[in-house]
């Protein structure tokens, strides 16, 4: 697999048509075009942060919502996205960009141990990209929980996650 995780077949099942547009126009469109849809969001978050999340959680399953809503995690999330914008918006829409390119090796050549946590509830990255990871990565561990989604599965299972990349056992 010499592609992009979102051009993979079957990996985008349940992405709105807008979520296609954006990964399209990632991949294609200059990146002026980038940097230009992003400032309203950089905008909304400096204006009125409370909006700004409301706008950005639409959508998302009620388990990133009430993760998302905690307060530690809700202020750090904030601060991580006025902090992506900071500078303006380049950085953000060259990340997204890059992020759509092809990645110039197949997921078949990786030969490091890799561990694959995926939120069985994600809207942002879907399910069946985690599981197409998965099965095309040799020797890939991956943990797939129910009821998760995308922003939650950190907050909910840090503990876990690190004990696997650690080399401990999740059922300690």
């Amino acid at each position: 697999l010499r592609e992009t995780w979102w051009s993979m077949p079957a990996t985008t099942a349940g992405w709105s048509r807008a979520q296609r547009a954006k990964a399209f126009l990632g991949r294609h469109a200059p990146l002026w075009i980038g940097e230009l849809a992003m400032k309203p969001v950089a905008r909304a978050l400096r204006q009125d942060p409370d909006a700004a999340l409301r706008r950005l959680f639409h959508g998302l399953p009620d388990a990133d919502v009430v993760a998302l809503n905690e307060p530690g995690v809700k202020q750090d999330f904030v601060d991580t996205l006025r902090e992506a914008f900071r500078s303006g918006t380049a950085g953000v829409a060259l990340d997204f960009a890059l992020g759509m390119k092809p990645w110039g090796f197949g997921t078949a050549d990786i030969s490091a141990q890799v561990h694959l946590w995926h939120g069985e509830d994600d809207t942002i990255v879907p399910v069946s990209m985690g599981h197409r990871l998965a099965q095309s990565i040799p020797g890939c561990t991956a943990t797939f929980l129910p009821g998760e989604g995308h922003f939650s599965l950190l907050p909910n299972h840090a503990t876990e996650i690190l004990r696997a990349v650690c080399g401990e056992s999740r059922t300690r």
